[in-house]
């Protein structure tokens, strides 16, 4: 790898060239490295698995890309909302399919509707039990931020998901926080 500073044929240069050398920039310099070979690497099942859910992504959103109808519906909407006015449709697209169809998020949407099924749970609770899922920390200050309720009240809701088995408590005092119960466990934090 060499790096290159201040020539002016190199300088505004970045990319490949062949499959032999390749130009990186970095900051005002030019870094000139041997095009990595990754012919031998092996991936794993789950790096398979991960590179075809991609290019299910890519396929799909490319498709949407050509119903010029619903791309520029979804545009509308994009420009319409200032948090994703920058966003483009292309990106919005492949990352609603991969969240649609990512195995984490679809055990932890599963998981939900278990809960709701099986137990009253408020949208208050439910919007926790989402944090949790989430792997997200969740402490009863926390809880009140989230909803802007009386610390009586989060901790009755929290007591009560508790009861049910639902979540569990670690710590103390202020330094308490709750955690997912996993299968199996007993939810009393003990």
């Amino acid at each position: 790898m060499a790096r290159n500073k201040g020539n002016l044929l190199a300088k505004f240069h970045s990319g490949k060239v062949g499959k032999d050398i390749v130009f990186k920039r970095h900051g005002d310099s030019t870094v000139m490295a041997k095009y990595n070979d990754r012919s031998d690497v092996l991936l794993s099942i789950l790096q398979v698995k991960q590179n075809d859910l991609f290019a299910e992504a890519v396929a799909y959103a490319k498709t949407f890309l050509e119903n010029k109808q619903a791309c520029t519906e979804l545009e509308k909407k994009l420009k319409a909302n200032p948090k994703t006015r920058h966003r483009s449709v292309y990106n919005v697209v492949l990352q609603k399919f991969l969240k649609e169809r990512s195995t984490a998020i679809a055990a932890a949407e599963r998981r939900l509707d278990d809960y709701q099924q099986r137990f009253p749970v408020s949208d208050r609770q439910l919007s926790a039990l989402q944090y949790l899922v989430h792997d997200m920390p969740l402490s009863n200050k926390a809880y009140r931020e989230l909803h802007r309720i009386s610390k009586a009240t989060a901790t009755r809701d929290l007591q009560l998901l508790v009861d049910w088995g639902l979540i569990m408590f670690t710590g103390r005092g202020a330094g308490l926080t709750y955690s997912l119960v996993q299968s199996g466990g007993n939810g009393t934090g003990e």
